[in-house]
């Protein structure tokens, strides 16, 4: 249960992770911590705290709320900082390495924090000790393949995302390779059990999976669509790649970035940088199908999508915008509008911790 406010409403707290550096087009400070009131939809979040830091680009908490874990884009490492009880504010605890370069996801599995290193091709296995720290990296996998067709964005392998999906195996999505890898971590070390083909030149970028239905969505960035599988079986199969933008818009430079299902599973939203915009679908409620709702313009550079704090919302973090804003989303899967949540520095992921 979060905090109670002196008015009864919910108090939670929100962590916001920006690029800082020039070379990422960067003008954010590094972390900064907000208090976030549940019982008043319109007001902005107030900031408590600013934590200095290069490109903490990917933002983890740990399961009991009490450590948060940041990688940072363009970096080999991972840092770990204290979650104050009661407050929310960081304490550095620190740093730890990582196996490959600019790691631009990470994901708390089977007792490590996996890192997907997007320059180096590899997957990196941080262990977590006692303390919530985190060691250097145990287990790096190379992850293996022939890149796709796309002479500059697939010259090599680029894993994007880690997804879990049990307590030891988690989807890795490669844009480089365009394929899905089916991860397993142990005290063995890393090991590919499965492999899912994207379609030539999509680019999968981020995943992810119904809530109760037996479907994974994946945002393909090089081709601007997701792609919906069918995990029923041993074996994913796709059985859809619809268009992220609208009829006759330009694809020439969209990069689709991120994908979320809406709180309850009813929608699906992918965030499309460069037309910055999103595009929702409804989810078909038996078969976890997709259909085309609508296409909706907004900040821009729409990199990072969550679902909201509060029942069918979703938030959006607009990089070249700079804030964080908050939309709802009605039965159908359309939003509404946009109410600014945090006006901060090219802020790139967000985590809301009670």
């Amino acid at each position: 249960m979060g905090a109670r406010a002196r008015g009864g409403g919910r108090l939670s707290t929100a962590y916001v992770g920006s690029l800082t550096t020039p070379q990422r087009g960067g003008s954010g400070t590094g972390l900064t911590v907000h208090r976030v009131r549940d019982d008043d939809p319109g007001a902005e979040w107030e900031l408590l705290q600013t934590v200095p830091e290069t490109n903490p680009s990917w933002l983890v908490p740990s399961a009991d709320g009490t450590r948060l874990h940041a990688v940072h884009a363009d970096g080999t490492s991972a840092t770990t900082y204290a979650v104050e009880a009661g407050t929310g504010l960081l304490e550095r605890l620190g740093t730890a390495a990582c196996g490959g370069r600019n790691p631009a996801h990470a994901a708390l599995v089977g007792g490590y924090l996996l890192t997907a290193e997007y320059a180096t091709g590899t997957v990196s296995a941080l262990p977590v000790r006692a303390d919530g720290t985190l060691g250097d990296a145990e287990h790096v996998l190379a992850l293996p393949g022939e890149p796709g067709p796309h002479p500059v964005e697939q010259a090599s392998s680029h894993p994007h995302q880690v997804l879990p999906v049990s307590e030891s195996t988690a989807w890795v999505c490669d844009k480089g390779l365009d394929r899905l890898f089916l991860l397993r971590v142990g005290d063995g070390g890393l090991e590919v059990r499965q492999v899912v083909e994207s379609l030539p030149g999509s680019g999968p970028r981020h995943a992810t999976a119904h809530p109760r239905l037996p479907r994974l969505y994946v945002a393909d960035e090089l081709s601007s669509s997701v792609t919906v599988l069918d995990t029923s079986g041993e074996v994913p199969v796709r059985v859809q790649v619809l268009p992220t933008l609208p009829a006759g818009a330009d694809p020439a430079g969209n990069t689709p970035a991120a994908v979320v299902v809406a709180r309850g599973g009813g929608s699906v939203h992918v965030t499309n940088r460069g037309h910055d915009s999103v595009a929702s679908f409804a989810v078909d409620p038996a078969s976890g199908d997709l259909r085309p709702v609508r296409v909706s313009r907004g900040g821009a550079v729409p990199r990072f999508a969550a679902a909201g704090p509060r029942g069918d919302t979703l938030l959006v973090a607009h990089e070249r915008g700079h804030d964080v804003v908050e939309v709802d989303v009605d039965g159908a899967g359309r939003l509404g509008a946009a109410r600014v949540r945090a006006r901060t520095p090219s802020p790139v992921c967000v985590v809301l911790l009670p």
